[in-house]
């Protein structure tokens, strides 16, 4: 009676821990009167929002109000522990028209403490006074016709940034081809009422075949976006024509996504990756789900696992078969049912030496944040490349309860010193079928038990394994009879009791 009460007792007591969120409450605060003395932001029919990783992204749900003639906007949500990342908007919803700071995300490490942030100005523009600015945007697209990513003929080179008349979507802001220097292309942007010193951030995008809903963005070196800083003391004196009214900046020449001809693969190598998927089981284990970092769509169990990349120019929601990571222990998966998985892909002559990648559950960017990628360097002067395992969310902060499964050895150590107390390991494959090892270390000779538990802490399975010596031991259970689902094994040594979980997948 007493072994069956604590095992009951020991499943509900880990149940308990399972799933417990822990949040706060923060308040966000933006100033938006130099917005308001620039005529950009109307609080008659614009509000304020606040987007970022803890709430998709998107919706007018989190919205800032103020009360006049303060020109501070607020707003307290309760957000879960760990880092996210945000940005102002403005919004005017009946136009449909969104307003999005053109920053980097700001970013910031919730803890269990409620606690209210610095007041920031929309945009961080502190002043009203304003200058007219001309940019020349330039970009060479030589390497990506030599690669095939962009068709001179049928594709558009356009720039896209957060200040207008820049905007991160549509059409507008296309370069044309430099006459004379082909896979060149230029063009001057002129910049009205810009508040300085300041920045303009922006990225070159490719459209392909000329559709704005089909853009092709370059990866900046290091993340983020490109900056063109500016002072308010620019000279007015570059065509076209010097002393229009417009102060100038000549931006450097640069490659898309900063890959010159040095930076392109000479030879087709076969590149192996492998994950670990382990933290993405057991997160859906204590949650329920796996949610999109861009669309917030949510899955609920591993159909599949991809990887996905700037080789393959990020085709989120239908990674390619080619592309597919298989734990079926057929070449190169070494063990089949181990939730570690692998696939050969093949990187052609011609690609781009250095790739951001991710992997991806049930074809779904859910592994880590925004810009938050692996990185290949390519190896070509080898046929064949074997990357080392990648932990599933080792990059970010979504898997960090999980990520210890992948600093486990797969096998304890044969020689492991006698223990001061009963040690009882996590077992290797988890999650398994139809078997699995359970290891444990004993002090001293005990007469030992093993206890198979389900999720209410009923035995569905015991061994009786007799009286074991001091030191490491390793036992086969099968799972044949017993249905996928959570259990506990519960390893009872004269006084000394231990639990584990353990997750069966048929």
């Amino acid at each position: 009676m007493t072994s069956r009460y604590f095992s009951l007792t020991a499943g509900l007591l880990l149940l308990a821990c399972v799933g417990v969120a822990t949040a706060a409450n923060i308040t966000f605060q933006v100033n938006m009167a130099v917005q308001e003395r620039l005529g950009d932001f109307n609080p008659a029919v614009d509000t304020v929002l606040v987007r970022g990783s803890f709430n998709g992204w998107g919706g007018y749900t989190d919205i800032l109000t103020t009360v006049a003639p303060d020109s501070v906007y607020r707003i307290t949500v309760v957000i879960a522990t760990g880092n996210i990342e945000y940005k102002f908007v403005m919004a005017n919803r009946a136009a449909g028209d969104d307003r999005w700071e053109g920053v980097n995300n700001r970013i910031y490490t919730v803890t269990t403490e409620d606690d209210t942030l610095d007041v920031v100005y929309f945009n961080n523009q502190s002043s009203s006074a304003v200058f007219d600015l001309e940019v020349l945007f330039r970009v060479d697209m030589r390497v990506q016709i030599l690669m095939g990513t962009f068709d001179p003929v049928a594709d558009v080179v356009m720039v896209r940034g957060g200040t207008p008349p820049l905007e991160w979507g549509g059409s507008n802001n296309q370069l044309p081809q430099v006459t004379g220097s082909p896979g060149l292309y230029a063009d001057w942007i002129e910049f009205d009422n810009l508040p300085y010193p300041g920045e303009i951030q922006y990225k070159f995008v490719s459209l392909i075949g000329g559709d704005p809903n089909n853009p092709r963005w370059e990866q900046v070196p290091g993340g983020g976006n490109r900056i063109c800083a500016f002072t308010g003391t620019e000279p007015d004196d570059l065509p076209p024509p010097g002393g229009n009214g417009y102060q100038e900046i000549q931006l450097d020449t640069v490659f898309f996504s900063d890959v010159s001809f040095e930076d392109i693969t000479q030879n087709p190598v076969d590149v192996t990756f492998t994950c670990d998927v382990r933290p993405a089981y057991y997160k859906i284990i204590e949650i329920g789900y796996l949610v999109d970092i861009q669309t917030g769509d949510t899955i609920w169990s591993v159909e599949g696992v991809g990887v996905n990349g700037l080789f393959d120019q990020w085709t989120w929601g239908s990674i390619p078969e080619s592309q597919q990571l298989h734990d079926d222990g057929v070449a190169p998966d070494e063990v089949a049912g181990d939730s570690i998985w692998t696939v050969t892909v093949n990187i052609p002559a011609g690609s781009q030496r250095s790739h951001p990648y991710k992997y991806g559950v049930n074809d779904y960017d859910n592994e880590a944040g925004y810009e938050q990628d692996h990185r290949l360097i390519v190896d070509d002067a080898n046929p064949t490349q074997v990357l080392p395992v990648n932990c599933f969310g080792e990059l970010g902060d979504l898997y960090d309860p999980y990520l210890w499964v992948c600093s486990e050895a797969a096998e304890p150590t044969a020689d492991i010193a006698i223990p001061d107390e009963l040690t009882l390991y996590q077992n290797y494959p988890n999650p398994f079928n139809p078997a699995t090892q359970i290891v444990f270390a004993l002090p001293t000779p005990e007469k030992v038990t093993l206890q198979i538990l389900n999720i209410l802490g009923q035995e569905v399975a015991v061994m009786d394994l007799g009286r074991l010596s001091a030191g490491r031991h390793q036992v086969t259970f099968s799972a044949k009879d017993l249905s996928t689902g959570i259990y506990f094994y519960r390893v009872e040594a004269g006084t000394m009791v231990a639990v584990r979980k353990m997750l069966i997948l048929k």
